[in-house]
């Protein structure tokens, strides 16, 4: 899957797997990268259509079946084309492709060509992205020594799938010129470097780069090849009249030169580092509640000490469970407050901890969720623009609680966006160890309000701040969230159903009766809430594993 760390290149049917490999290099602390690589619909279309019909046709049926195809007039299977296009890419390889592009550090196309093309089929566009196609290294180098020159043209196959092999034989058939197929091995230099002209049906314009050297006339199956090169053919294999006149021209023009403005294009850019601070720089604290996990609680306190943020303290506060001195002893930036009344739920002990803070920032972390090692320091430096808070997406981890310990599944990803007061009015969208806020704000506007035991604390806290200031928004998720497949050991499982008493107490101290939509919803979210005890089991969007049968 992938061809080089820390890169990971995939076609659409493995942006799943791309994701949940990213996320296990970022857990690794390595900087990662994404390469989707994005075949056009149409040029899988026209393979399929020619495997379909191509012996049961003359030239000119061919010639007018794939024009119209390129006319996108073609009905496939009964159904209009654009249809079955679509079909080829569907809504969830799109949702994968978002999903890796926003853990990556990077994602990289081949071209700008590719990266419209990705927006046109997925409807999103990435914010951290560059553009870079490394010559294909499968196209031997040109020999130093001459060779004589021929009168054919050499077609550059490799890696194509046979269907568009004998799709792009067929349309230079009609060229009158004898045609040499060529694949990466012995005598491939040679055959190359004689050919009156090059054609490339590979949509790579790395392909294209790499044969560019032989100094031939050259025509390539994609139009992202002329980004690189001049004098460069370029056409759409699914598009016959196109193709023609683009080998015509070739054939009259001269070899293709390299663009001065592509140079800097040809290798892979290094990979963003996270924020690097030096010199003295606010003092974190991070609260971290624990109840009688302690084995979960030592490793996450030894995984604290690898965040790149250089002045962080954490407070350990537990909810009258087992005492942990000793496990917190053994680290010299925790202080630890043990509580002798166990309130069931976290707002108090993570004000114990709140109220106890000596830094500029606080955030809050559970003994089994996980900072990634950049965490911190990304969320310092968003708010160096003045923000008083800030939040972000973020990841979860999904496991199976086993008695051996706990067996992980897969991920998935929480991408809250536009929050503002009006957007929390209903329910909770955020995850609780994403808030990140200076200190001043607890001393101005209170921590977690115990308005009840079950679930709208957090909520009524998120909503006070944010009809004070706006909470900023770090898109790139840091932080992973753990849910246990069954929901064990969670008010989750236990108490799914009274949550809705403590949503009806927000919902009473912050009215929305100029709001019926928001109401509406209210009343929905209630009868939700209500209606089972427990949330069914959770699965990961995308498995580290398959799954157990």
């Amino acid at each position: 899957m992938t061809d080089s760390v820390p890169y990971v290149t995939v076609k659409p049917e493995f942006f799943g797997d791309a994701f949940a490999a990213i996320v296990e290099a970022r857990r690794a602390g390595l900087a990662t990268g994404f390469r989707p690589i994005f075949e056009h619909p149409r040029r899988r279309l026209a393979a399929s259509l020619y495997e379909q019909l191509a012996g049961q046709m003359t030239y000119d049926a061919f010639i007018y079946r794939m024009n119209a195809l390129a006319a996108g007039n073609v009905a496939v299977n009964g159904q209009p084309q654009a249809a079955a296009e679509r079909s080829l890419f569907g809504p969830h390889l799109g949702m994968a492709f978002a999903h890796a592009c926003v853990v990556a550090d990077l994602t990289v196309f081949r071209s700008f060509y590719e990266r419209h093309l990705a927006e046109e089929l997925s409807g999103y566009v990435p914010t951290r992205w560059a553009v870079c196609a490394q010559p294909d290294a499968r196209v031997p180098e040109p020999a130093v020594a001459p060779v004589p020159k021929g009168d054919y043209a050499a077609l550059w196959v490799e890696g194509v799938e046979p269907a568009l092999v004998a799709l792009g034989e067929r349309l230079l058939s009609d060229i009158r010129i004898p045609i040499r197929l060529v694949c990466a091995g012995p005598g491939a230099a040679d055959i190359l470097a004689s050919a009156q002209i090059i054609l490339s049906l590979s949509d790579d314009p790395g392909t294209a780069v790499a044969l560019a050297a032989f100094g031939r006339p050259l025509c390539a199956a994609t139009p992202a090849a002329a980004e690189y090169l001049a004098d460069v053919g370029s056409f759409e294999v699914w598009n016959p009249l196109q193709a023609i006149d683009a080998i015509l021209r070739a054939l009259a023009g001269p070899p293709p030169t390299l663009r001065k403005d592509a140079r800097d294009r040809l290798a892979l850019p290094e990979l963003p580092r996270p924020p690097v601070f030096v010199g003295t720089v606010p003092l974190v604290t991070i609260v971290m509640t624990v109840y009688d996990r302690l084995g979960h609680l030592r490793q996450n306190l030894q995984r604290l000490q690898n965040q790149t943020y250089p002045n962080i303290e954490i407070i350990v506060v537990s909810n009258d469970g087992p005492r942990a001195d000793d496990v917190c002893a053994a680290f010299p930036n925790v202080r630890y407050i043990h509580r002798t009344h166990n309130t069931g739920v976290a707002g108090e002990p993570r004000n114990d901890g709140i109220a106890a803070a000596r830094g500029t920032y606080v955030t809050a972390l559970d003994d089994d969720d996980l900072f990634l090692d950049d965490h911190v320091a990304s969320m310092v430096a968003a708010c160096r623009g003045g923000l008083r808070a800030v939040y972000s997406n973020f990841l979860i981890q999904v496991v199976d609680p086993l008695p051996a310990g706990d067996v992980l599944l897969g991920y998935d990803i929480e991408t809250p966006t536009a929050i503002t007061a009006h957007e929390l009015m209903v329910m909770n969208r955020l995850g609780y160890m994403t808030i990140f806020a200076e200190r001043s704000v607890y001393e101005e506007l209170g921590a977690y309000d115990n308005i009840n035991v079950y679930g709208a604390s957090e909520v009524e806290l998120w909503l006070r701040m944010a009809s004070h200031f706006p909470i900023g928004k770090v898109e790139r998720p840091t932080t992973l969230y753990t849910i246990r497949k069954n929901w064990q050991g969670s008010l989750t499982a236990t108490d799914h159903a009274k949550f809705a008493g403590g949503f009806e107490k927000m919902y009473a101290r912050y009215p929305a009766d100029d709001r019926p939509l928001t109401t509406e919803h209210r009343k929905a979210y209630l009868v939700s809430l209500r209606a089972t005890t427990a949330p069914p089991a959770r699965e990961p969007r995308y498995f580290v594993r398959p799954p157990s049968a």
